[in-house]
Parts: structure tokens; sequence; C-alpha cells
């Protein structure tokens, strides 16, 4: 298993219990895909974005760090490409262990 962070955006309008449910998706889809979260946080509320994405001008940053099999990140891709909640999001492998 790899060390991998995802740094994720989403609406900056989003009330708590939208958050949660937003972190709460994303960490079912890592452990769904044999993976393990080890960190997750708000990284920034209701930031504003250097360029639009998707006609939102604020977002809302999410940091998640997890352990998961290498092959398994495509399908983390492919699920989170898919998602009408996240406007973008970018996956980083941290080191081996």
């Amino acid at each position: 298993m790899a060390k991998y962070e995802v740094m994720f955006i989403t609406k900056a309008g989003l009330g708590d219990q939208e958050k949660e449910a937003i972190l709460k998706q994303v960490t079912e889809t890592i452990t769904k895909n044999e993976g393990k979260v080890t960190k997750k946080d708000l990284w920034l509320d209701k930031h504003r974005l250097t360029f639009s994405i998707k006609k939102q001008k604020e977002g809302t940053y999410f940091l998640v760090e997890f352990n998961i099999p290498e092959g398994a990140v495509i399908k983390l891709n492919q699920a989170w490409r898919l998602s009408e909640s996240i406007l973008r999001f970018q996956v980083i492998r941290l080191g081996n262990n």
C-alpha cells in the first residue's frame, strides 16, 4: 500500500452538513477501494479562486491523507471526476510506505 493525499475543492456556500456529507463521500470511496484514511481536514473555508471553476468564484478546500493499493487510485479518479459536488481535485503520492 502506498501513501497518498487528495486535495479537493467544493462550492463555497455549502452548509456544515453538506460539507460533512461530501467529506464522508470521499472517505467512503477510499475505503470501498481497500484504502484507509489516516487524516482528513477542512483546509480552507470559502477561499477566493484565482480563476472560476464551473462558474464558481469561491471554493472550500479539503485535504485527505490515505493509504491505498497503487492500482486503486485510478478508480478513485474516475469516481471523483463524476461527482458533481467536487469542482476540482488532485491526488499526490507521498511516499512508498
